[in-house]
């Protein structure tokens, strides 16, 4: 898995956003816009697989509490998860 400091710049999902639109992004490219940052030891890329993969695992029960258990989400970060289901 790629570090997003390893991306190419016109790779990287925001920019990828603003230059071919919204339907031009995967699920995770997205969800790492949303993201906006990682956080110490684990960046954007690393959080936002860590957060799909547990959609996909729990997509009929997942709740908030499941998701905060993931290192760097929050109640904010959960709730976007979830609305990301």
């Amino acid at each position: 898995m790629r570090k997003i400091s390893e991306i190419p710049k016109n790779d990287k999902p925001r920019e990828k956003l603003a230059k071919k639109g919204v339907e031009a992004l995967s699920s995770k490219e997205l969800l790492m816009v949303i993201l906006g940052k990682g956080i110490k030891g684990k960046d954007v890329v690393e959080l936002a697989t860590d957060i799909l993969k547990l959609i996909e695992k729990e997509r009929e029960n997942l709740t908030l509490e499941k998701l905060e258990k993931i290192q760097g989400v929050g109640k904010a970060r959960a709730e976007i998860g979830r609305a990301h289901v």
